[in-house]
């Protein structure tokens, strides 16, 4: 599929199935890349950072994970783009693996999610091969402390890295470290581990599908979601308006 733009930032216009296909492919083919979600959090950060558009567009895959961002896709190709969200791409990759039997590390959150994230695999996929978990500080890494967390990664040998430590930071790691990291697969996604752990609800399925699961996230942590969703939200649907009626 050819990829497309948002307000000039790359969004593949790809449905859960043809992403997970062409992922299963990669990791047969020992094909090198990472993939990022792009929601209007991220599209709209990357429209004011040269390094997190530079990260999306050397991306082997950008899915869209917010309503809004695939709605405007929609609009944009004249048919329907459905959202792909890193909780859905998650559980569907780790129930394929059961068949494909490739293997996945975490990288993200806390040990306490990490654990209640391997106990809450193990009973939805008995079969998971999970290889390792890392929680990083919540700083930014060292050279050394890069380098190590390479080398740890690789020693475990996984097809798929997910990294969950949230945007732009995640995107940012990808493209950094993607030359040092030897497995076929990063996937950067977010506050997953803490809705597949159990550790955070996510919103009611009605809510995701109108669209409206950034008002369940904003409803349970306002005091740190009210800047990101509130205002990028808003100046997302500025930028919509004033590109689909510029003279």
């Amino acid at each position: 599929m050819t990829r497309s733009h948002i307000l000039g930032v790359p969004v593949d216009p790809f449905n859960l199935d043809d992403a997970a296909n062409l992922l299963e492919r990669w990791i047969a083919n020992n094909h090198q890349a990472y993939v990022c979600l792009a929601n209007v959090h991220v599209v709209e950060t990357a429209r004011r950072s040269p390094a997190l558009l530079q990260a999306l567009e050397e991306a082997g895959l950008v899915l869209p994970d917010g309503a809004p961002v695939a709605w405007a896709l929609s609009r944009r190709l004249g048919k329907t783009v459905h959202r792909v969200t890193g909780a859905i791409l998650f559980e569907e990759l780790c129930r394929r693996s059961a068949r494909g039997q490739y293997s996945h590390f975490f990288i993200g959150a806390t040990d306490d999610t990490l654990s209640a994230l391997r106990g809450a695999l193990r009973q939805r996929h008995p079969s998971l091969d999970v290889r390792g978990t890392l929680a990083p500080p919540f700083r930014p890494l060292t050279v050394t402390e890069e380098t190590d967390l390479a080398a740890r990664v690789n020693a475990a040998s996984p097809q798929i890295v997910w990294i969950g430590v949230g945007a732009p930071k995640q995107e940012l790691w990808m493209a950094s470290l993607r030359h040092q990291l030897e497995a076929p697969l990063l996937i950067g996604v977010g506050a997953v581990f803490d809705f597949a752990s159990g550790a955070k609800k996510r919103a009611p399925i009605w809510m995701q599908a109108a669209g409206l699961e950034w008002a369940h996230r904003l409803m349970t942590e306002p005091r740190r979601l009210w800047r990101r969703y509130l205002i990028t939200n808003t100046t997302f649907l500025i930028a919509l308006a004033r590109e689909r009626f510029a003279p």
